[in-house]
């Protein structure tokens, strides 16, 4: 690759960024399709988000972006009008750059049911049970509603997080919500769920108390948790033991990889070439990790 004056500039924002995988995987999908475009990964403080946005706007060569913690929400005061997805969600995860101006977006939910698909796991019809209610969780749970899921139960530390969006959710389709607290007998909210999500952020703390006994996760439960990094924690290590089929996060981070760059780009994304690139610089944090 050659870079030059006429390079084109993909950026993903948040902090910490120094762990992200996105800059191998997504340069090279730009290069495989023949665009002169690059990606990196940019740190920026939040205290230094406002003054960050107003140069990507002045800058010619800035082609997109893509966000994350903390500034998904945060972010979004400062770009000059959402999508519809983000703006239901009120957050954003990715910023797209038509006719000059910057448009938040969110390809998060999508790409979490285009991992369940490809796995063969239809959401249509399933009672799904979501575990966490912060961002990452409203982004699967709509994802699920607008996918046909049949029930969603919502659980949570504090039910009250869940409470505030889950009208909103209700009344964006057809699916059953319901929120229930975590604490007590976790039988009462996995009863009949057929799939079952772990949107909370406990598989990045490997000595975290869990969230209840994991065994009770039997087949035929569908156990998925959206980290990646480790493949398997401490929750689907249980689950599968158990006998249970589970899913990590990868899926769901190259897929809404995919979603972005097809919105910058305006071109299909080489999947495969993303996913061999992801699958190599993950083995690589993980050789370096031991």
């Amino acid at each position: 690759m050659l870079l030059n004056g006429s390079t084109n500039v993909v950026t993903t924002l948040g902090y910490p960024i120094s762990q992200s995988l996105s800059p191998a995987m997504q340069t090279a999908a730009f290069q495989s399709v023949g665009l002169n475009w690059i990606y990196i990964a940019w740190g920026v403080r939040a205290e230094h988000l406002a003054v960050t946005l107003q140069a990507l706007k002045a800058w010619e060569n800035h082609a997109g972006s893509n966000v994350t913690a903390p500034h998904k929400e945060t972010i979004i005061p400062l770009l000059d009008g959402l999508t519809e997805a983000a703006a239901r969600l009120q957050a954003v995860n990715v910023i797209l750059r038509p006719e000059g101006k910057m448009i938040g977006h969110n390809t998060d939910g999508e790409g979490f049911i285009a991992s369940l698909r490809e796995e063969g796991i239809p959401p249509g019809g399933k009672r799904v049970t979501i575990l966490g209610a912060g961002g990452a969780a409203k982004a699967v749970a709509y994802a699920l509603q607008d996918a046909g899921a049949a029930e969603l139960h919502l659980v949570n530390r504090t039910p009250a997080r869940a409470e505030a969006w889950a009208p909103g959710l209700a009344a964006a389709g057809k699916a059953r919500v319901s929120v229930h607290p975590l604490a007590g007998d976790p039988a009462r909210f996995l009863e009949g769920t057929d799939i079952l999500v772990n949107a909370t952020s406990i598989g990045l703390q490997p000595e975290a108390v869990p969230l209840f006994d994991y065994a009770i996760l039997r087949p035929p439960l569908v156990v998925t948790d959206l980290v990646f990094f480790p493949r398997e924690t401490a929750f689907l290590r249980k689950a599968r033991a158990n006998g249970c089929r589970t899913l990590n996060g990868l899926g769901m981070l190259l897929h809404q990889a995919a979603l972005s760059f097809q919105g910058w780009t305006g071109k299909a994304a080489p999947l495969p070439l993303m996913r061999e690139r992801l699958e190599t610089v993950l083995a690589e944090r993980e050789r370096s990790a031991t």
